[in-house]
């Protein structure tokens, strides 16, 4: 029987160049406190580093780099050599194995390392590594690579028996796809004591049998002999279970005859035994298909010349490429910078499709059926399997969104969550059919991809949760209000946390989800406030409690156009609850300036619903502080009633339909009355007739213009309103919150994120023009039209 697998202690005994700060020797033993090797700064790559197995020669069958999470190479070669016990170390002949890539991490915002798992089977005593480039961002300044740790495993000492290298050649980097971990605990796999293999999944045999099956499994595939496919994954599972424990018996072997146990020694030989026999029963054997090369073949290797007696750091900067031949063939050296892939006639050469590929500006990735249509995500590879003790949970979304979709929920890769949640979005009645008309299973469903995705540290992940949101609650109409916050409840309190977080995409999302909630009339604004007024023994923090109180003063104001979103007595979106929250979170004398004001405009906003009930709220102000709040609800009163008399309550934007009565000057101008021969947009009088007018006013009032998107004839004063509120395709615009303007969804991260718009002058103030974009004075109609029919908007096209 194979000798253990144990973890191969080594010693960096060269390398051309090494920061001081993270010197190579960090390599030697890893522990938690350990910084890592990283390259000097600003260095010429490709770098090398050489290890020495400290046993002497052995076998090696698993070798794995763990990387740094922002310093990262953008590829590793991997050359090992034999045992030189008699002769200097330039004098050692290294081979080269082939090579590695590594992400560039920007999925993870750098803040995971990516470990990288490398099965061979090659006796040696020497490693050498080639670091190639680092990949360029804003946190590696120096263009360094770092590499935290390096973990090589195998058998101890001289093993008899001969591998063909072909089959190491050809295992080079078949090793399962690269894992990202956490960056606080990303070492924690590889800091384990000497002879310890609890980071290792497989012993070398039991590894190898699993790769033939992987080579049958894709044979079966391009076959198209999906039973047979079917049938070679059960086997692959079943013997990577078994591969685990042999893995740990073999170490609790040791361990027993390391104690002179031998009685438990025979015990687990005879459990290993058992179990190598059921990995290797005949179904298993009959199943497999012989590997597609039956030949052996052997490796050219070209040999590392350097000068003799130059230091071991000055080590030669080109690295070596071989051609790998069939055995009766002679090797020559070639450039290579693929890895190898087996060739039907038997020889072993190098894969440039890549290149190939590259060139042509082509995909060889292949189209991913599930995901057809969907933006991105229709090359991504299929997901891992659910883990076992997540199938239980998982039925209800089995039943809607199948296996396959599921795993892509489960899955630790962001793009697979977001691909599936932007797939339900946009199939959703594909998916509402598969519940055969059971809706609330349906919408339960929905907001566990909803509750999942808000919650996701990916902002894009987030923000296809909130259109999936949008686009399931028609769906619900039909429910009961009780059932419907009931399952809505979880998604309702992450849509309020997310009011606090510091991203202001997320942040007004959120609050655009909440308003929406409060609008539906089989939800309601009461089941929003109980989240928004919910208090707790901590104290909230100052951008949350500001979100918060945001979105309440939304839902105020729009009190006026909304008649669903009155205050109601005796719930949690009554004025003594309103009036309570602002008292117990001290918002009127709170530390923030922008919670102080917030505070005082909900209360005008109360004012402008209860009257003088609102003084009873009042009391602890300071005397200053009470006279700004008896001023604004002055000012509210005398807008109030002199919008009475002009009949005003409409909103802002009003379509050319209006009449001729609601034309009055805000600002006091001359109200002539207005006939069928006068505009009442611009005033200008001629002998319209009705249906002149009409073309008066689609064609050359200017002081209207036609929506771009649905055709509607506006006044200009309206258009940014008429954008975001009343356009048909009101969804492909959002206001800007600096500059207020609506801003195509497409460009709205852009423009937000370059802070160069001007921000919005208050309305009493100025008007902003949302054709040339600059500020209005004086405010109201007198300003639009001395804006536009006497200085002539120069972005106007009707001038």
């Amino acid at each position: 029987m194979e000798a253990a697998i144990t973890k191969l202690e080594f010693t960096v005994i060269g390398c051309s160049g090494e920061d001081p700060d993270h010197v190579a020797n960090e390599l030697n033993c890893h522990t938690t406190n350990c910084k890592g090797f990283m390259t000097p700064k600003n260095c010429e790559y490709p770098q090398e580093l050489i290890l020495q197995l400290d046993g002497g020669s052995s076998r090696v069958t698993q070798i794995q780099f763990l990387s740094h999470q922002s310093h990262i190479a953008s590829k590793i070669e991997l050359y090992w050599g034999p045992g030189s016990s008699n002769s200097a170390l330039e004098d050692v002949p290294f081979h080269r194995l082939g090579y590695f890539t590594l992400k560039s991490n920007v999925e993870s915002n750098y803040m995971a390392r990516e470990l990288k798992t490398v099965h061979i089977d090659q006796e040696a005593e020497f490693f050498k590594l080639i670091i190639h480039s680092c990949y360029m961002n804003e946190r590696n300044l120096y263009s360094q690579v770092g590499i935290m740790a390096i973990h090589i495993s195998g058998t101890r000492g001289h093993c008899d028996h001969a591998r063909d290298q072909l089959v190491t050649q050809e295992r080079f980097l078949r090793a399962s796809g690269p894992t990202l971990l956490s960056a606080n605990l990303s070492s924690a796999s590889l800091t384990k004591g000497k002879g310890d293999s609890s980071d290792m999944q497989f012993d070398a045999k039991t590894a190898r049998r699993i790769r033939e099956i992987q080579v049958a499994k894709l044979q079966a595939v391009a076959d198209e002999d999906y039973d047979q496919a079917k049938r070679l994954k059960q086997m692959e599972e079943h013997l990577k279970n078994i591969g685990i424990q042999l893995t740990r018996l073999e170490s609790q072997k040791k361990e027993a005859v390391d104690k002179e146990d031998y009685d438990l020694a025979k015990r687990l030989k005879n459990d290993i035994m058992r179990l190598e026999a059921s990995s290797s029963g005949s179904n298993t054997k009959e199943a497999i298909v012989p590997p597609i090369n039956p030949f052996p073949v052997e490796v050219s290797h070209s040999v590392r010349s350097s000068k003799h007696g130059e230091p071991i750091s000055k080590v030669s900067k080109a690295p070596h490429r071989v051609r790998m031949t069939s055995s009766n063939s002679q090797s020559e050296a070639t450039e290579m910078d693929r890895p190898l892939s087996a060739k039907p006639n038997g020889s072993y050469d190098l894969d440039l499709s890549e290149d190939a590929d590259d060139a042509n500006g082509t995909d060889t990735h292949a189209q991913n059926p599930h995901f057809k249509g969907i933006m991105d995500a229709e090359s991504l590879p299929d997901p891992e399997e659910i883990p076992s003790s997540l199938r239980k949970e998982s039925g209800d979304l089995i039943a809607i969104l199948g296996s396959y979709l599921t795993r892509c929920y489960y899955s630790n890769v962001w793009n697979h969550r977001d691909a599936v949640i932007r797939k339900v979005a946009k199939e959703s009645d594909v998916f509402h059919d598969r519940s055969h008309g059971n809706t609330v299973q349906f919408i339960e469903v929905c907001c566990i991809l909803v509750q999942s995705g808000i919650g996701d540290r990916i902002n894009q992940v987030a923000i296809s949760a909130f259109r999936l949101l949008e686009k399931v609650i028609p769906y619900a109409l039909d429910l009961r209000r009780e059932e419907l916050c009931r399952i809505l409840g979880n998604t309702a309190a992450q849509l309020v946390y997310k009011l606090g977080i510091t991203q202001i995409k997320i942040r007004d999302e959120a609050a655009q989800c909440l308003v929406l909630l409060a609008t539906t009339e089989n939800i309601g604004v009461v089941f929003v406030a109980s989240h928004l007024l919910k208090r707790t023994k901590k104290t909230i923090a100052v951008k949350l409690l500001q979100g918060r109180c945001q979105v309440l003063l939304t839902l105020l104001t729009m009190h006026v156009t909304n008649q669903n979103l009155g205050l109601i007595p005796e719930s949690d979106y009554s004025f003594e609850n309103i009036s309570t929250f602002l008292d117990e979170t001290n918002c009127y004398a709170h530390q923030s300036r922008e919670i102080r004001e917030i505070a005082k405009e909900i209360m005008v906003a109360l004012y402008r619903i209860v009257g003088d009930d609102v003084e009873s709220c009042l009391k602890n102000l300071r005397p200053k502080q009470l006279e700004e709040y008896h001023a604004a609800f002055q000012a509210t009163k005398v807008s109030t009633h002199a919008e009475k008399p002009s009949g005003k309550s409409q909103p802002a934007s009003k379509s050319v339909k209006r009449d001729a009565d609601e034309q009055e000057d805000e600002d006091g101008d001359d109200h002539s009355t207005e006939n069928d021969l006068t505009c009442p947009f611009c005033d200008h009088a001629d002998t319209f007739a009705s249906e002149e007018l009409d073309h008066h006013f689609w064609a050359s009032c200017p002081m209207l213009t036609p929506c771009k998107l649905c055709g509607q004839v506006i006044e200009i004063a309206t258009l940014n309103d008429h954008l975001l509120l009343e356009c048909e395709r009101k969804n492909n615009h959002r206001e800007c919150p600096r500059c207020g303007e609506a801003i195509t969804c497409k460009f709205f991260e852009k423009h937000v994120s370059m802070e160069d718009c001007l921000p919005r002058p208050h309305p009493k103030q100025a008007n902003r023009c949302p054709l040339c974009h600059e500020n209005i004075t004086p405010s109201g109609k007198k300003g639009w039209k001395r804006h536009l029919l006497e200085e002539m908007c120069p972005k106007n096209p009707r001038n």
